[in-house]
Parts: structure tokens; sequence; C-alpha cells
């Protein structure tokens, strides 16, 4: 999972610097000596005798890039520039960019291939895509999310629902994963995780903080919220029975939230 917002293209430059090592260390382990000792590059026969490789060696892997960028969270249409909505789909298939949509690595993998594939797909990631950077939501999103919604929408009452189903998305989470494989998670950014809840009322820091998370403990008491004032509303504290009265610009009343 790459970070895809300002600020990133010199990050990025380094991690195309790191991950063929990365990979190269993966298919081919050095040997440690027996009883310890400096580590040693194995030869064509392997590591040699009174040594021993340092891990077993990956000889099958399977590497897939994905941006932070999963939109506005529903709320008009913020983020809706190229790269700012990708939605945890594999960049090649949101790109153009003439590679696979995950790369594949064995042992007979052509290294030069590798890298000119590694090469295009990271810079093909950019760093124009959304602010609201939701590292984590994104490779939940693409590896384990059991709701995979096609879109947000936030109805009459104020209140985020999901629509439809995302199937492509779950078509390459099926060709990605594989049931006998270990799944690591790698991710690069420059900045703290975005993600909110993709329903109820979790759209609302996007829609009228300007990305501002409220007070989420005992200062929860005061009224430090810096928003409008416009209509009246209640905005929901620590619990439901510490709700205190507030202004924005909603134009409604929340439903109390499940807690």
């Amino acid at each position: 999972m790459i970070d895809n917002s300002r600020s990133m293209a010199d990050k990025q430059a380094i991690l195309l610097e790191a991950i063929p090592k990365l990979v190269d260390r993966l298919v081919n382990p050095k040997c440690v000596p027996v009883g310890g000792g400096p580590l040693t590059e194995p030869g064509r026969d392997g590591c040699p005798a009174g040594s021993e490789s340092e891990f077993r060696a990956v000889h099958d892997s399977h590497i897939g890039f994905i941006s932070s960028s999963l939109g506005a969270w529903g709320v008009g249409d913020r983020c809706s520039t190229a790269g700012g909505a990708d939605m945890a789909h594999l960049i090649p298939t949101v790109r153009d960019v003439d590679v696979p949509e995950f790369l594949s690595v064995t042992d007979t993998t052509d290294r030069n291939t590798f890298r000119d594939a590694l090469t295009r797909t990271v810079e093909a990631i950019g760093e124009n895509g959304c602010g609201y950077e939701a590292s984590l939501e994104a490779w939940y999103r693409f590896l384990v999310d059991q709701a995979l919604y096609a879109s947000l929408e936030i109805d009459a009452q104020k209140v985020q629902r999901r629509v439809g189903i995302d199937e492509e998305l779950l078509a390459q989470r099926a060709r990605f994963l594989r049931p006998d494989s270990l799944v690591s998670v790698l991710m690069l950014s420059d900045e703290n995780d975005c993600s909110l809840q993709a329903e109820g009322v979790g759209w609302i820091p996007v829609g009228y903080t300007n990305g501002n998370m409220f007070r989420g403990s005992t200062v929860c008491v005061k009224q430090t919220l810096t928003m409008p004032v416009v209509t009246t509303v209640k905005w929901y504290r620590c619990r439901v029975a510490r709700r205190i009265p507030c202004v924005n610009q909603m134009g409604g009343m929340i439903p109390t939230p499940t807690l």
C-alpha cells in the first residue's frame, strides 16, 4: 500500500531502490555460519559447508500495489480527479500503464523484466491522490472486507450507506490471493492514517470539519469543536449519555449511532 498524496514522490523513489533488493533477498537468502558470524552470499550450489540459509527461500510470490486513495467517503466531488479514488484496485487496472495487474516472482523470473514492471507500476501511482489517506482501510478493503461496496451515498437523513458490490475488486482479490500463501502487507506513507468508517455518520469529519477528527476522550466535555454556526444539531461524544448540543451546517438531526 503506497500513499499517493502530495509529497510522496521522493519516498516512492526510495522504495523503487529497496524492493528489488528485498525480493532478491527473499528468493536467494544469505548464508549464516553455524554458530554465528557474518552473512555471506550463497554460491551456485547454495550455502557452503558449515553454513545455512538465514531462512527458507521464497520461490513463488505475488506482489501487488494499491494506493491510499479511497475518495472522500461519499462527500460531494472531492477527490474525484484521476488517482483520487482508486478504491483499492490494483494500480495497473486504474492507471494507463501496460504491466500485469500484479507481479509474479519465481526462481526463473527475469530480474530486468521485473525491475521494469516494478518501476512503471510505482511511477504510475504518483502523488496526486486524495489528501484523506486511507492507508489502513485501503489494504483492508483489498484483502479482507466482506462488505465490499461499489460506492457510498449520503441519504436525506445524513446517513451514509454502502451501495452495490465491487465485483471487479472481488475478482482481483481472488486472482491475487492463494489459499496456501503467507500474506504480508507493506505500507509506505509520510502521514497518519485518515481512514473513516464507511457507513452511518463516519463521513462527517470530511464533510464538516475539513478533515479534522473530533476529540475522543474526556476532553469531549468541552465544546472545542471548530465548525460553522448555522443550525442546531446534536454531536455525539464518547458515550451517548454524554452528548452535547453543537452547531454545524448539516441542517438535520443525526440518528443515534450504535456505539
